[in-house]
């Protein structure tokens, strides 16, 4: 697989969003696709967080409301306050600690791509054993891991984490997720990689593939677009 894949491209966080600089065209910034697709709206995700602030104060009310009540009303009131400043910040720490997992085990994934040698936490132990699976199973070839590609023509960037080559030699770019589901904005987010990769290269990219990785079980599979 030929193409010009540069090394040394920045990544640039202006106003909250993040950017790439690549050498070829110093004077251009190119949005990452994931900063792009924040502008869709995810429902879904509004009802997760309001289910876990709920349960929280839930947990919260039972485990330390003292049962013979409160000494006074300011008491309660500074009770009631850190109970909801503490269910409010609880869908930041756990997408913050999802977020650390997921990167933890890209990396690790990204080690064992090409069989390099590495130490493997157990945190992550399964995703290794997952991954090798998904690998015999598939039949891919991989030939590229972590890379940053970028559309000159529609002016994005991002980095793609994986690319394979399946037994008919066609090309497949691959994107992994250790998330509890497949949400639309995965799809569109390795299928922007994968038209990248067809302008960088010069070659037809058969297939996008999400592949996604059990939080605590060595079981992968993957979702074709």
């Amino acid at each position: 697989m030929k193409g010009p894949f540069i090394e040394n491209i920045k990544r640039v966080v202006q106003c909250g969003q993040r950017y790439y600089q690549i050498p070829e065209h110093p004077d251009r910034l190119f949005p990452s696709v994931t900063s792009i697709l924040q502008i869709i709206n995810k429902p879904a995700i509004g009802a997760w967080e309001r289910n876990l602030i709920i349960q929280s104060i839930k947990d919260t009310y039972i485990k330390t409301r003292p049962p013979n009540g409160f000494e006074s009303v300011e008491a309660e009131k500074e009770w009631l306050d850190n109970m909801l400043t503490q269910a409010k910040s609880k869908p930041t720490s756990v997408k913050t600690e999802a977020a650390s997992f997921g990167t933890k085990a890209h990396t690790m994934i990204d080690n064992a791509i090409f069989g390099d040698d590495f130490e493997v936490s157990d945190d992550v132990a399964h995703i290794k054993q997952a991954f090798e699976q998904w690998k015999r199973d598939s039949g891919i070839t991989m030939e590229r891991r972590d890379t940053v590609v970028w559309s000159k023509k529609y002016g994005y960037a991002g980095a793609i984490d994986a690319v394979g080559r399946k037994k008919d030699g066609s090309l497949v770019a691959l994107d992994w997720k250790t998330s509890s589901f497949i949400g639309n904005e995965y799809a569109l987010q390795v299928s922007a990689y994968a038209k990248a990769l067809e302008e960088i290269t010069g070659e037809r990219v058969a297939e996008a593939w999400v592949v996604r990785f059990h939080k605590t079980l060595p079981f992968a599979q993957h979702h074709t677009n």
